[in-house]
């Protein structure tokens, strides 16, 4: 495998091999942080945090993001996944600056973005920065765009790996303001929200049994949180997804997609935007997909929420683990230490812990990840926390979003990998 300093001359970074073969570099600037995660020198994974309140926005942008293609292009990575999480007001200015920072090259001139308003700690500008790329000279084809039928809209990506299909799509959104009321246009639309990823994956090859992972952000979650899931558990029944009676009592986690549901404004006034991976097996000898369940948490499903904890996807080359949305939430469904946030940070660290252990895996594992803030003056919590545990220098971006619950403070999703 070719080095580090080969992959990355000419940076200032401090590059590591973990114990889970993943190498790691993290560029630091005065304004921001790009950490580059790579395993097997196929799977490469990009999160830049901005840390400076007063940095200029198209700047900082243009700057992260010839950070990024300094790197990817030589390295014959192409972007599969792209996420920037940003004020509302700030969110055209940062789009401009990207797109004219990667104007000349065409895998990211043509990639779907999905912009979340995730307001940095500070309250205005840009949070970060997640892209996930994949070296396709080790791929078993081309990665081939997937676009909506209806519009001719880029919404993913679709490329073969190891004997399975891989697609992701992004940006999945509506706006049709079909009700009475504004709980009935978003339910309507959350439901053409999963009608669209249904249809899109069905003309791909795929079904919706196939995905293993959504990001959901919603729109002023705690006001119809309750409603949303009740939606998604109706299209899930739909799709085949619906529990069994034995299924919810033999103790078996059901092959529910990972998840994370969060607040996530949008632009275009739907009451969601929804990022999903799915894997279709091609034959026999294709990966494993394991639903994970977790001694710490009572499975989402038996409150309502149709979703698994986390999913491990075992490649040839690593095991992956995409880590759900994780909350200070105990093993009978109650939010922990309520106007605590100290003991929420720790709780929902040791409920991430408890959910990879069994996987020879840890929070330390991360590739990539974020963290929720519903009050930007818990962070001293989270810092002093991480400081504690050996993980000051997680590559995750941070956000202030409302959680599902009003009294939960904390949330962390993540992807992990390891041997």
């Amino acid at each position: 495998m070719e080095s580090l300093s080969s992959k990355f001359s000419n940076k200032c970074g401090k590059a590591t091999v973990s114990k889970s073969t993943v190498e790691r570099l993290i560029i630091s600037r005065q304004d921001y942080d790009v950490h580059v995660s790579i395993c097997a020198d196929l799977f490469w994974f990009i999160n830049a945090s901005v840390k400076n309140p007063i940095a200029n926005v198209d700047r900082v942008t243009d700057s992260i993001y010839k950070e990024i293609l300094s790197v990817i292009p030589r390295n014959n990575i192409i972007p599969v996944h792209e996420r920037i999480f940003c004020s509302l007001d700030t969110e055209t200015t940062i789009k401009n600056a990207r797109d004219n920072a990667v104007s000349g090259l065409d895998s990211f001139r043509t990639q779907p973005l999905t912009i979340v308003a995730g307001r940095p700690l500070w309250g205005e500008g840009l949070a970060g920065i997640q892209i996930w790329g994949l070296n396709e000279s080790r791929l078993q084809s081309s990665i081939m765009e997937v676009s909506d039928s209806e519009t001719n809209t880029k919404l993913g990506k679709t490329w073969v790996l190891n004997g399975n299909q891989f697609i992701v799509l992004q940006n999945l959104m509506d706006s049709s303001q079909i009700g009475n009321s504004p709980e009935e246009f978003r339910e309507n639309q959350a439901d053409l929200i999963f009608e669209k990823a249904n249809r899109t994956l069905k003309q791909a090859g795929f079904s919706y049994k196939n995905v293993v992972r959504t990001w959901i952000y919603i729109s002023r979650i705690l006001d119809w949180y309750n409603s949303f899931n009740i939606v998604r558990n109706r299209k899930y029944a739909s799709f085949g997804l619906r529990p069994t009676s034995s299924q919810e009592t033999d103790g078996a986690p059901l092959p529910l997609p990972a998840s994370t549901g969060i607040q996530g404004e949008n632009s275009k006034e739907s009451a969601c935007v929804m990022d999903l991976l799915a894997i279709r097996p091609t034959n026999i000898n294709s990966a494993v997909v394991t639903h994970l369940t977790n001694i710490k948490q009572k499975d989402a499903y038996k409150y309502g929420a149709a979703f698994s904890r986390g999913v491990c996807i075992k490649h040839d080359e690593c095991t992956e683990i995409q880590v759900s949305g994780t909350a200070a939430i105990d093993r009978s469904g109650k939010s922990m230490y309520s106007d605590d946030p100290a003991a929420q940070i720790s709780a929902t660290i040791d409920n991430i812990e408890a959910l990879l252990a069994p996987l020879k895996a840890s929070v330390s594992d991360f590739v990539s990840g974020t963290i929720f803030f519903k009050r930007p003056e818990d962070v001293d919590f989270w810092v002093k926390e991480a400081d504690k545990r050996g993980l000051k220098n997680l590559p995750v971006v941070s956000v202030i979003a409302d959680i599902c619950r009003p009294e939960l403070l904390f949330e962390m999703d993540g992807i992990a990998f390891s041997k």
